[in-house]
C-alpha cells in the first residue's frame, strides 16, 4: 500500500513548493522505510523498530533529518498517529573546525582552480561565496557570470549540477592544500554567513538574505570554533599568566 503512494508523495511534495534537494532526499529516505517494511503494513511498532534501526547507525542529525521525511509520508497517508518524536539533540555551541571552511583556504581553492584552467569552477566558486546563494540557484543569475560566458564564447548551457560542482570542488583539494571534509559547495554559504556577520553583526538581515524562514538556523551558521573563542577571551586582557606554566608548577 506504502509503495503506491511514493510517486503521488513525490508529487505533493512539488506542490508543497519544496526545492529539488529536498524532494530528493525525502522520496529517498521514504523509500529506505519501504525497503525496511519488506511488504509489512506500517505501524506504530515498526515505526518505532525503524528508528531504534536508524540510531545504530547514523548520527543523531541524521536520525532527525530521516524521521522528520518520514513523519511526512505517514501524515501524507492519513497515518499521523503512528508518527514518531525525534530525538532530543545537544545544542552545538561550537563548530566543527574539520569541517568549516576559512577565508584562506577558500581563496587557495579560488587560485587552484584558476591555476587548473577551470575559469567555471571559478566563477561558481566566487559566486556562491560572496552572495551566499544555494547550488540549485545558480540558474537563476544572468549578471555575475557573464565574464565567464564571453570569455568562452558560450551563450546557454545545462543549469549547475550540484553533484559535478561537489567532484570538481573535491579535485581542488591536494593543489589548494585543502582537507577534503571541508570542501563541499554548502560550504561556501557557510563562510559568506560567517564573513557576513562578523562584519555587519546583523542576523536578522543574515535570516534575510540566506532564506531562512527561522533565526536559530541562522545562528547555527555563525557559530564560531572553539578555537576562536579562545582567541577572543585573550583579546579581553583578563589572562595574566601564563596558564601553560601554572599547569606545570612553574
Amino acid at each position: 500500500m506504502e509503495k503506491e503512494y511514493l510517486e503521488q508523495f513525490g508529487q505533493y511534495l512539488w506542490e508543497q513548493e519544496k526545492s529539488r534537494n529536498t524532494v530528493e532526499k525525502y522520496m529517498r529516505d521514504v523509500k529506505q522505510f519501504l525497503n525496511f517494511l519488506k511488504g509489512r503494513e506500517a505501524d506504530r511498532e515498526l515505526v518505532l523498530g525503524y528508528k531504534e534501526y536508524l540510531q545504530g547507525k547514523y548520527k543523531t542529525s541524521s536520525v532527525n533529518s530521516m524521521l522528520i521525511a518520514l513523519n511526512c509520508f505517514l501524515r501524507y497517508m492519513g497515518k499521523e498517529e503512528i508518527c514518531v518524536r525525534t530525538l532530543k539533540e545537544q545544542r552545538r555551541i561550537f563548530r566543527e573546525e574539520e569541517r568549516e571552511l576559512n577565508k584562506k583556504e577558500y581563496e587557495r581553492l579560488v587560485h587552484e582552480a584558476k591555476r587548473e584552467g577551470n575559469p567555471r569552477l571559478c566563477c561558481i566558486l566566487q559566486t556562491v561565496a560572496s552572495t551566499g546563494i544555494r547550488i540549485g540557484e545558480l540558474r537563476y543569475l544572468t549578471v555575475v557570470l557573464k565574464d565567464y560566458c564571453r570569455s568562452t564564447g558560450r551563450k546557454s548551457g545545462r543549469p549547475v549540477d550540484r553533484r559535478n560542482v561537489w567532484a570538481e570542488m573535491k579535485r581542488l583539494c591536494c593543489g589548494a592544500r585543502v582537507q577534503a571534509t571541508k570542501v563541499f559547495p554548502h560550504n561556501l554559504r557557510h563562510l559568506f554567513a560567517r564573513c557576513f556577520y562578523e562584519r555587519e553583526r546583523d542576523i536578522m538581515r543574515l535570516a534575510d538574505y540566506l532564506g531562512h524562514s527561522s533565526v536559530e538556523t541562522t545562528r547555527r551558521y555563525t557559530m564560531i570554533s572553539s578555537t576562536e573563542v579562545l582567541e577572543k577571551q585573550l583579546d579581553l586582557g583578563l589572562l595574566m599568566m601564563d596558564t601553560r606554566r601554572i599547569a606545570e608548577g612553574i
